[in-house]
């Protein structure tokens, strides 16, 4: 009884399929690739815009790049699977290769024929991968045939093929058969390790996920549609696509530019610092702008801006950036956009270390990239308003904030890590000893005249200089002051900042109202209280008063 049992036995079969199933799921990974340009994965036919059906039995995996359209297609893989578990040392013989081959070459005729023989030479593949072995006589005649020349064998693989010799020689470049890889155990393990390199931790379940898309695909759920695409392999592990870029840089560069004198010195200070840089600055002075001016001061180095701040939002619960699994997603995936490193694939199971170690592990692939396309090439990391991640994630006890974290790790020795922060709040960041502090100030009189000049071309050096005094030599206020009445004239913008009695009231009430809403706004719900104590001071106390004797008198840190 047991022996006819055995001589039903579908195991092997079952070992076919899950080796379909694994393999096709570790194809799909490439979906997943910014750099890669495949589009669509067809399991068990083609596309739905591949308008050639011949040969179509033998397509087990069909690999769209460019495009999923055969005329605007860069390159069509057409795959076909084959395991075995009873006869993994056995040889493919060419008689055994008769249907492929002859599958094979009847689309390729008729591909020929839609498109002509050079089109198909630079644009289709067709591949035969198999665990088995390939006799060495069938691989020494597919040698023959790529070669142009017709021996005994060749004559046979002629005629069941039904190609020309011109056809035959062409067929031949293109077919190409991948034999002894891994069987159905292996492949399951590759894609369980394949999947590391996208995860930020070993998870499992998105394996099994990946193979259960894949195996519903090949069953007639789907008969309409074999298609994968990058969105359905992100949905199987449970992820969406905004996932990836779960936190957007939204720094807004001015409509005019003054190009800051201290940025040669902020230059020299990061290409010769091994430990982090904070540059440090009261607001407006210009800290975010000078993070975007870093990557044009370091030409040929690849540099990727972190906004923490985004434009007020970092506190709203739908728009956090300062966790890890926000900020160093983020970054990572900016990176693996430009092709330096594997994108990191947020999941729902991985702690903060996990994230830390799973980014670290791109910046090596992105230092190593960038290396191997210049020597002295830098990889910069600039994470903008440092100091506001960590406010947020104290409101939000979500401590520590991922900048905090990257402080206390070690990069490869190209790589420089630059963070922003107003200078009482650099201690909230616990930085190391050796944190490089780089005191960014205000506008110098030559950039005052320089950005009073792109609006009054003739403006004088008196003109500029009351200007800058009376602006206290900060960016962000001689810009808003500019901008507060487009048609006035220098004259008209001095008086509206001197004081006026007729209209400096008014004025500085305004925007002082303005100013104390959106500080208060912004602001984590830690600074609010003393931002209300600062402002009853202000309002008390004589006029003059030093904000150091107000913060000291409010019990407020300076």
């Amino acid at each position: 009884m047991s022996g006819q049992i055995d001589n039903f036995d579908i195991g092997p079969s079952r070992d076919g399929d899950q080796f379909h199933y694994a393999r096709a799921s570790r194809l799909c990974l490439e979906l997943l690739e910014a750099s890669s340009d495949l589009e669509v994965v067809s399991v068990e036919g083609i596309s739905k815009k591949d308008s050639v059906s011949a040969g179509i039995e033998s397509i087990d995996l069909a690999l769209y790049y460019g495009s999923a359209s055969l005329p605007t297609a860069r390159l069509v893989r057409y795959r076909q699977l084959k395991h075995s578990t009873l006869h993994a040392d056995k040889e493919w013989t060419a008689s055994g290769l008769r249907k492929t081959l002859k599958d094979f070459a009847d689309r390729f005729t008729v591909l020929v024929g839609q498109f002509g023989v050079q089109y198909v030479c630079a644009h289709f593949a067709f591949e035969f991968e198999t665990n088995r072995p390939l006799s060495p006589r069938v691989d020494r005649t597919l040698a023959e045939l790529r070669q142009g020349t017709l021996g005994r064998d060749s004559r046979y693989i002629s005629r069941v093929t039904g190609l020309t010799s011109a056809d035959l020689h062409a067929f031949a470049s293109l077919f190409r058969p991948i034999a002894r890889v891994e069987g159905f155990l292996e492949q399951r393990a590759l894609l369980n390790r394949d999947l590391r390199a996208y995860l930020p931790d070993n998870d499992k379940d998105a394996a099994i996920a990946l193979r259960d898309l894949v195996a519903r695909k090949a069953t007639t759920e789907f008969k309409s549609n074999r298609e994968i695409r990058r969105e359905d392999v992100l949905d199987a592990i449970g992820v969406r696509l905004n996932d990836l870029f779960p936190a957007p840089n939204l720094l807004e560069s001015p409509p005019v530019l003054v190009l800051r004198a201290q940025m040669p010195d902020l230059v020299r200070v990061i290409t010769k610092s091994l430990t982090p840089v904070i540059v440090s600055a009261d607001g407006g002075y210009g800290k975010s702008i000078v993070a975007t001016q870093i990557g044009p001061a370091l030409p040929g180095s690849a540099t990727f801006v972190y906004d923490s701040f985004g434009n007020g939002g970092y506190r709203s619960f739908t728009g956090l950036r300062h966790r890890a699994k926000d900020g160093l997603v983020q970054l990572a995936n900016e990176m693996a956009a430009q092709g330096l490193c594997y994108p990191l694939i947020p999941t729902s199971k991985a702690d903060d270390a996990a994230y830390v170690h799973a980014f670290l592990a791109r910046v090596g692939q992105a230092s190593a990239a960038v290396r191997s396309q210049a020597a002295d090439a830098y990889l910069v990391l600039v994470l903008d308003a440092a100091d506001n991640a960590e406010m947020a994630a104290e409101e939000f006890h979500d401590l520590p904030s991922f900048p905090r974290l990257l402080l206390a790790e070690c990069f490869p020795d190209n790589v420089r890590l630059i963070l922003t922060a107003r200078p009482h709040r650099i201690d909230k960041l616990q930085p190391p000893p050796d944190v490089v502090r780089f005191d960014l100030d205000g506008f110098n009189e030559n950039e005052t005249g320089e950005l009073l000049r792109t609006r009054f071309p003739n403006v004088g050096e008196m003109e500029i200089r009351e200007f800058h005094r009376l602006t206290s030599r900060n960016p962000r206020v001689q810009r808003a002051a500019l901008d507060l009445e487009p048609a006035a004239t220098m004259a008209d913008i001095l008086r509206s900042l001197g004081p006026s009695p007729r209209t400096v009231d008014d004025t500085i009430g305004d925007l002082l109202e303005q100013a104390i809403r959106q500080v208060r706004h912004i602001a984590a719900k830690v600074e609010r209280p003393q931002i209300d104590l600062i402002c009853a001071a202000l309002a008390t106390l004589r006029p003059f008063v030093p904000i150091r004797i107000c913060a000291e008198a409010c019990w407020v840190a300076g």
